[in-house]
């Protein structure tokens, strides 16, 4: 009989195969979802962030920016 080779793959306890690394560079600080600059960050040096790109903050629809 011919030996036969044992083609098992380990896996560490995040139950990916060993050797694989998870990445994190997909993932932002707030839960998985990105965040953009406020559609006034140029024009009326807004700060706030938001989480639609090219949308208004609530503080410029407050003000009636949008």
């Amino acid at each position: 009989m011919a030996p036969t080779e044992n083609t098992q793959t380990t896996h560490s306890s995040s139950g990916k195969p060993a050797g694989s690394q998870a990445s994190s560079s997909g993932t932002t600080s707030s839960g998985g979802y990105y965040k953009y600059r406020c559609k006034y960050f140029l024009s009326h040096n807004c700060n706030n962030w938001v989480y639609v790109n090219g949308s208004p903050c609530a503080n410029c629809c407050a003000e009636g920016r949008d």
